[in-house]
């Protein structure tokens, strides 16, 4: 019985939170003011499987920001 209505408050809080009068800003995470020191290089160790279907793997590696990042390097 519990469990019951545990899931009908959870489900009603659900669809009417988008409706209630307050500025629902916890959803909205800027990243820019979580990290205060971003790092200038970063290591990276790439591993890959090699077998008979796959006896070659491309790869590239970009440098900067996901959006707008120069490609750094490439190869097989």
């Amino acid at each position: 019985m519990f469990s019951k209505i545990f899931k009908l408050l959870t489900i009603l809080l659900i669809v009417l939170a988008p409706y209630s009068c307050e500025e629902m800003e916890f959803f909205i995470v800027n990243c820019d003011e979580c990290y205060e020191l971003k790092p200038d290089k970063i290591d990276v160790r790439l591993k890959f499987t090699i077998n008979n279907e796959n006896q070659v793997v491309y790869f590239e590696l970009y440098s900067g920001n996901p959006e707008n990042g120069v490609l750094f390097f490439s190869g097989n």
